[in-house]
C-alpha cells in the first residue's frame, strides 16, 4: 500500500491518472459530435462519413496525449516549485479546522476525492487492459486452433457444386474450399450445407 501511494506521488504516474478520467468526458464530446456530423451527412458520400469518422478516431488519439502532456508539465514544474521553496515546519504548529467554517466547494471536494484514488483508477485500468489483452490472445489461440484442426476437405458433392459456382462466377484464380467438421451435405430447398 505504501509503495503503491509512493509510486503515485510521481508526476507522470500522477498525470496518466488524471488523464485517463479527462478522457472519459473527452472521448464522449468526440464521440458526440461525431454523431451530430454523420447525422448532419445524412445520405452523402461514404467518403466524407469514412473521413469524419477518422477525423474523430484521429483526435481520440491526439486528446490524451495532448493531455498527458499539459498535465505531466503542470505536475512536474508545481513539484520543482515545492522542492525549491522548502518551508520549516515546527513540530509545535498544528492546524486546526473550525467548526463555524464553509467547507469547500463541491468541484474541490470532487477532485480531491478523485485525486486520492488516481492510483487505483490506475490499477484497475491496467488489471482490465490486461484482462482483455490475455482474452483476445485466448481467442486468436482457438480460432488458429481450429483454423489448423477444425476444417476438412469437404465432401465431393459440396465441392462439385463448389466447383460449379466457381465456373459460372467466371472466378479464375485458385479458391480452397473446407468446410468446419460438423457440417454435411444434404439437399434442400433454402441450400446445400446444414450444421447437425
Amino acid at each position: 500500500m505504501a509503495t503503491l501511494m509512493e509510486f503515485s506521488g510521481h508526476p507522470f504516474v500522477h498525470a496518466l491518472g488524471w488523464t485517463l478520467i479527462h478522457f472519459l468526458w473527452q472521448g464522449t464530446l468526440a464521440a458526440l459530435v461525431l454523431w451530430l456530423v454523420l447525422g448532419s451527412l445524412g445520405g452523402r458520400s461514404s467518403q466524407a462519413r469514412y473521413g469524419a469518422a477518422c477525423f474523430a478516431l484521429a483526435l481520440m488519439v491526439a486528446m490524451p496525449l495532448f493531455t498527458f502532456a499539459r498535465l505531466a508539465f503542470e505536475d512536474y514544474k508545481t513539484q520543482n516549485e515545492f522542492r525549491q521553496s522548502a518551508i520549516a515546519i515546527n513540530v509545535e504548529m498544528m492546524l486546526q479546522v473550525g467548526i463555524g467554517e464553509l467547507a469547500a466547494p463541491w468541484p474541490i471536494r470532487i477532485a480531491a476525492a478523485l485525486d486520492r484514488s488516481v492510483p487505483w483508477l490506475l490499477v484497475a485500468w491496467f488489471a482490465g487492459a490486461i484482462f482483455f489483452v490475455a482474452r483476445l490472445n485466448c481467442g486468436l489461440t482457438v480460432a488458429r486452433r481450429l483454423k489448423v484442426t477444425g476444417t476438412q476437405a469437404p465432401p465431393h458433392e459440396l465441392q462439385g457444386l463448389f466447383d460449379d459456382l466457381k465456373r459460372r462466377m467466371r472466378v479464375v484464380r485458385t479458391v480452397k474450399c473446407s468446410t468446419p467438421g460438423g457440417f454435411r451435405c444434404r439437399r434442400s430447398s433454402v441450400g446445400c450445407v446444414r450444421s447437425f
